[in-house]
Parts: C-alpha cells; sequence; structure tokens
C-alpha cells in the first residue's frame, strides 16, 4: 500500500522490485488486497501479461489514515527525526548487504 503511495498506478513488477520480493511473493498480498477492495488490478493495454496496480476509493483513505503513523511511532518510541533518518540509513544498508550476499 505504501509503495502505491509513492505512484500509482504500479506494475507487478514495479511492486515486487520496489519491496526487494519476486512478483510470486506479492501476488497472493495483492490479491488480499483486491478482495478486500482496497486496489484494482487490471491488465496492461498492449501487454496481456502485465497488470497495474491500483488504489481505489478505500485504499486511497486508508492511504491518508496512514500518514499518521510515522509521526505517531517517532512520538511513542520518543525518536527525533534526524535518529529515524539515521535508523531508516541503517536498515537500508543492511538490507542492501543482505542482497549482495545472496547475489
Amino acid at each position: 500500500m505504501l509503495c502505491l503511495r509513492e505512484s500509482s498506478p504500479r506494475s507487478v513488477r514495479d511492486i515486487s522490485d520496489a519491496l526487494l520480493h519476486e512478483p510470486a511473493t506479492i501476488s497472493p498480498l495483492l490479491r488480499r488486497l483486491e478482495a478486500a477492495s482496497l486496489i484494482t488490478r487490471t491488465r496492461v493495454e498492449g501487454n496481456e501479461r502485465a497488470l497495474a496496480v491500483d488504489l481505489t476509493p478505500q485504499g486511497a483513505a486508508l492511504r491518508m489514515r496512514a500518514t499518521a503513523v510515522p509521526g505517531t511511532m517517532m512520538a511513542k518510541l520518543s525518536l527525533s527525526r534526524d535518529q529515524v533518518e539515521s535508523l531508516h540509513s541503517s536498515m537500508m544498508d543492511l538490507i542492501a548487504a543482505t542482497g549482495s550476499a545472496h547475489g
């Protein structure tokens, strides 16, 4: 849902790349989100194999509510913006190191 917040509609491949997971891993999640009426999946014109994933109005409303989550978490954990940015950078480095270790 958050990667659709950045850009929508997106292809399943684009979503899987953004989340660092294979499309086969993402597809069941997308089916559940579609069943919950939070997203739609439609065929991309000119490419029968590709699906465009977009937020429904309910998904967009949930996205708007989700924007409050980071600030709430920072307050609950007593973290400054600088601390959160440092933590994020460290986590991204860890993810990158894990990915290169498997490559």
